[in-house]
């Protein structure tokens, strides 16, 4: 995370440059993006253009019914592995801190947010958290294009060898 801080200070510092920055991330790396987004400094948030999140996972907690529920899944994902993943990214009792779980983030972490593009499946189980992020958002007057595609799945926009719609999804 330095080192894009050092990148878009270098940006900043150059007045003429216009802010050019797109932060893109899919799944688990989601909340990486936003993790990032709350620790820059409102100045450093002025030279993000967009934020694109594909299929994010934004809720890692204990609580989040796809992690503490059985036989949650979609063709791709499984509550099960949404439990794994978060036992490995950090310690238990981290996991409702809203560097892991943005849907755990209150108002004042948004002030000064670019807008955000969020790219989903229908068929997805995370697609809940991504309506509720995208809620989230709009509740705290941040643009937000929430993009859910019929009958796709988890992650379908890497399937652009195999599926027209994802080359179309990537296109948008």
């Amino acid at each position: 995370m330095l080192f894009a801080e050092e990148k878009i200070s270098m940006q900043i510092e150059d007045s003429s440059a216009a802010p050019e920055i797109v932060i893109a991330a899919d799944g688990s790396g989601a909340s990486l993006a936003v993790a990032l987004l709350f620790k820059l400094s409102e100045k450093h948030l002025q030279s993000i253009e967009n934020v694109v999140l594909l299929s994010p996972w934004l809720d890692f907690s204990p609580d989040n019914p796809l992690i503490t529920g059985k036989r949650v899944s979609d063709e791709v994902m499984t509550g099960e592995a949404l439990h794994r993943a978060a036992d490995l990214y950090t310690y238990a009792n981290n996991l409702d801190n809203p560097l892991v779980s943005p849907l755990k983030a209150s108002a004042e972490n948004f002030i000064g947010f670019p807008p955000f593009f969020i790219q989903m499946g229908e068929k997805e189980i995370l697609l809940p958290q991504a309506e509720q992020f995208a809620e989230l958002l709009k509740q705290n007057e941040i643009e937000c294009t929430l993009d859910v595609w019929p009958n796709m799945m988890f992650m379908f926009q890497m399937a652009d060898e195999y599926l027209h719609e994802s080359h179309l999804a990537l296109d948008k």
